[in-house]
């Protein structure tokens, strides 16, 4: 499966968006703070999902510094290169 499409398919249900359709949005526009569940408590819950999907694990400065779906994505191609 694409990365982009299982990086969707977490946040959709991160945010149980995934019976509404998920967000209208490109996903290179999807970030932290576009919908209200996406606070900072909502984006450490995306990335630890994130983890779970993956099985990896991400770095405190990622943990800190991640607020984009396109951040997580660029992260986790490099990490299958």
């Amino acid at each position: 499966m694409e990365l982009r499409v299982r990086i969707l398919e977490v946040f959709n249900k991160q945010f149980n968006l995934a019976d509404a359709g998920g967000v209208d949005l490109p996903f290179e526009e999807l970030r932290m703070g576009v919908i209200d569940e996406w606070d900072s408590l909502g984006n450490l819950n995306l990335l630890l999902a994130i983890e779970n999907e993956f099985s990896i694990r991400l770095t405190t400065e990622q943990l800190s510094s991640i607020d984009s779906l396109a951040q997580l994505e660029t992260i986790l191609a490099d990490r299958a290169k």
